[in-house]
C-alpha cells in the first residue's frame, strides 16, 4: 500500500475509532444522571475509577509492572491528582446541567492544553494560535453569556474540570516519551482511584444494586471509550482525529433529548461551532508545525 493509500486508510480507521470513543463517553455522561439519584456523585466517581482499575489492573501484572517506574512517578501521580479533580467535578455537574451544554463547554479542553503546554513543557505558540485560543473562550461565552442565569456555579466547574482535565492531556503527552499506551491508561485509573476514595468519604453511602449494576455499566462504556480514543490517536494524526471529537456533540444532544427531554438552545450551538472551530484549527496548525521541524531536522 502506498504512502497516501496508507494514510487514507489510518484516516478512515481512526475516525471510526474517534467517534466510537466519543459516542461512549457520551452514553457514559448520560448514565451518570440515573446513577446519582440514590447515591452522591462523588460516591459513583469513585465506583466508576475502581472498577475501570480492577479492568486494567491484569494489563500492568502481566507486564509485570503495577508500580510505574521511578522516573515517571511524579508525573502519573500529579497526572492522577489533576484527572481525579475533572472527573469528580464532572460527576457532580452532569446531574444538574443539561448535558450536550456540559459537553459544549468541556471541549474548551484543548485550548487549556495549549497554554499549559506553554508553561509546562516550553511549547512555543505565535500568534495565530493565541487568537484562535482567544476565539475558542469567545465561543465559551457566548454559551455562557455572562449576565444570564446561563452563568453559574455549574458551568464554572464545567471550565475547571476541563481546565484539570487539560492538564492531565499535558501529562499524558510527556508520559507517551517513556510509556506505551496501555500502560498510560491502566496507570491512569490505578492512580486516579485513591485520590477520588479522599472526597467520596465523607459523603460515602453505599449505593443499591440499581446503582451499582448502572455504575458498572457507565464505568465500561467510559473504559472502552479511552481505548477507543488511544486507538484512534495510534493510527491516525491527532489534528485529523480532531473533527471527528465533535461528534460527541450530537450524541450527547440526541441522548439528552431522547433520555431527559433537553434541547440545546442556539447559544449553545453557536459557542460549540465556535469552539470546535478554534480547536481544530489549532490542532491543525501544531500538526503542520511538527512537520516542519521533523523535515527540517532531516
Amino acid at each position: 500500500m502506498n504512502a497516501p493509500a496508507k494514510r487514507f486508510s489510518g484516516t478512515v480507521e481512526g475516525a471510526f475509532w474517534m467517534i466510537l470513543g466519543g459516542s461512549l463517553f457520551a452514553g457514559m455522561s448520560a448514565m451518570i444522571r440515573p446513577a446519582t439519584e440514590t447515591a452522591h456523585p462523588l460516591v459513583i466517581s469513585f465506583i466508576r475509577a475502581a472498577v475501570g482499575a480492577l479492568i486494567l489492573l491484569p494489563i500492568l501484572a502481566r507486564a509485570g509492572a503495577i508500580i510505574p517506574p521511578r522516573g515517571v512517578r511524579k508525573a502519573v501521580v500529579l497526572r492522577a491528582i489533576s484527572d481525579g479533580t475533572a472527573m469528580a467535578l464532572w460527576f457532580v455537574i452532569i446531574p444538574v446541567m443539561p448535558l450536550a451544554t456540559a459537553i459544549a463547554l468541556n471541549f474548551t479542553s484543548p485550548l487549556f492544553s495549549t497554554i499549559f503546554a506553554v508553561l509546562f513543557l516550553g511549547e512555543v505558540v505565535r500568534r495565530r494560535r493565541w487568537t484562535a485560543i482567544a476565539f475558542g473562550f469567545a465561543g465559551a461565552m457566548i454559551i455562557l453569556r455572562p449576565g444570564t442565569d446561563a452563568l453559574n456555579w455549574a458551568s464554572i466547574f464545567v471550565l475547571i474540570s476541563a481546565a484539570a482535565a487539560a492538564m492531565s492531556r499535558v501529562g499524558a503527552r510527556h508520559l507517551t516519551f517513556h510509556l506505551d499506551a496501555k500502560r498510560i491508561v491502566a496507570y491512569h485509573f490505578l492512580f486516579v482511584t485513591p485520590v477520588l476514595l479522599i472526597p467520596a468519604i465523607p459523603v460515602w453511602t453505599w449505593p443499591d444494586t440499581r446503582t451499582l449494576l448502572l455504575t458498572a455499566a457507565l464505568s465500561m462504556l467510559g473504559t472502552l471509550g479511552h481505548f477507543c480514543i488511544t486507538k484512534a490517536m495510534h493510527v491516525a494524526e491527532a489534528s485529523e482525529m480532531a473533527p471527528f471529537d465533535y461528534v460527541q456533540l450530537i450524541t450527547a444532544a440526541a441522548l439528552g433529548y431522547f433520555l431527559f427531554g433537553e434541547l440545546p438552545d442556539l447559544w449553545t450551538w453557536a459557542g460549540a461551532a465556535v469552539i470546535a472551530g478554534s480547536t481544530i484549527y489549532i490542532a491543525r496548525r501544531e500538526a503542520a508545525i511538527r512537520r516542519a521541524a521533523a523535515q527540517n531536522g532531516r
